[in-house]
């Protein structure tokens, strides 16, 4: 069972107005802040995918999932084009991740299929910028595509959601998430449940580069490796696009994790992206003040297991190591 409308948690601060979506790995809601109204959106794992799992697989899963979101909430404030993130809480057995509620469209709902060169590089910028900070942190989304960019409709802002259960869900379930869709935007590593890393963001940003401007799909990296079949270039589906951006496209995609750009600014440097100008930051947090309340929170109602995990998300960043032979709403 998940939450209910007109439910409040986390002391009261959140009122569950409806459910937003659902999907295998996760539900998430509609929320209203109690004290200024403001609208939230509340991700928690799917219940029925808890009732399947052991009892160890299921505390793992969710222990998983509060640390991921630690450092999802540490990335807010950093860049306006991440969604902004609270803190996790639990109600009851749930653990909840907490979400600025975005209001736009997703780029997979735009009108004009194919976008100018200089509008797709703009939000493709903003999103390798987002992307910069997450990798900071030593995560990954494992799941870029249109569909989980939205653009703010007050501004051409793009921003990049989808975040939490995309990270908490380890190799084995991202993998059977990946292979449920099969489309061009999972690199091969994410098909075979090989190591995941920076590159698979990249590849993921590289496919969805190709998509806002051409219109279409790239075909899938399964279908390129099992069967020989050669991603179309750009250029053919659409002559506008600079040489130089379909070398990149290219380079982004490459079916081998170790042949990709080792980040997002070596790939910036091959799309002859300069630095942009400095963004209006989003709302900072005072993470002292918070590490000392939600440790506080995590021992009282998480238990003590969930204190070390907490604990972890604020060791120093371990060096993402590119693999040799290697994916995200």
């Amino acid at each position: 069972m998940g939450l209910t409308p007109g439910q409040r948690v986390d002391h009261d601060q959140y009122e569950i107005v409806r459910e937003l979506g659902r999907g295998r790995f996760g539900i998430t809601y509609l929320a209203r802040r109690t004290d200024d109204q403001s609208r939230w959106a509340i991700k928690i794992l799917n219940p029925e995918l808890l009732a399947t799992a052991t009892e160890p697989e299921r505390q793992r899963l969710k222990r998983k999932f509060w640390q991921e979101a630690v450092k999802l909430a540490q990335c807010s404030g950093r860049t306006p084009y991440i969604v902004q993130a609270g803190m996790p809480f639990e109600a009851g057995e749930m653990v909840c991740l907490p979400m600025e509620y975005v209001d736009g469209l997703s780029l997979a709902d735009r009108a004009d299929r194919i976008l100018p060169q200089t509008l797709a590089l703009k939000y493709i910028q903003q999103i390798g910028e987002a992307l910069a900070v997450v990798h900071q942190q030593g995560l990954v989304h494992r799941d870029i595509r249109p569909g989980n960019i939205l653009v703010r409709m007050q501004r051409q802002e793009a921003v990049l959601t989808d975040f939490g259960l995309a990270m908490a869900c380890d190799t084995e379930l991202t993998t059977a998430r990946t292979q449920e869709r099969k489309d061009g935007f999972a690199p091969l590593e994410l098909y075979l449940g090989e190591t995941v890393g920076r590159a698979t963001d990249i590849y993921g940003l590289a496919a969805t580069l190709y998509e806002l401007l051409t219109g279409e799909i790239p075909v899938s990296a399964l279908e390129r490796k099992a069967n020989n079949v050669e991603l179309i270039p750009p250029r053919v589906k659409n002559p506008e696009i600079s040489s130089q951006v379909a070398k990149a496209i290219a380079s982004g995609m490459a079916l081998q994790a170790d042949q990709r750009p080792r980040s997002v600014q070596d790939w910036f440097n091959q799309l002859g992206l300069k630095p942009d100008a400095e963004p209006v930051p989003a709302k900072t947090v005072n993470w002292e003040k918070w590490g000392v309340i939600w440790a506080a929170v995590a021992a009282i109602v998480g238990g003590i297991a969930l204190i070390p995990v907490f604990m972890d998300s604020f060791k120093p960043e371990s060096t993402d190591p590119t693999p040799t032979n290697q994916p995200s709403p």
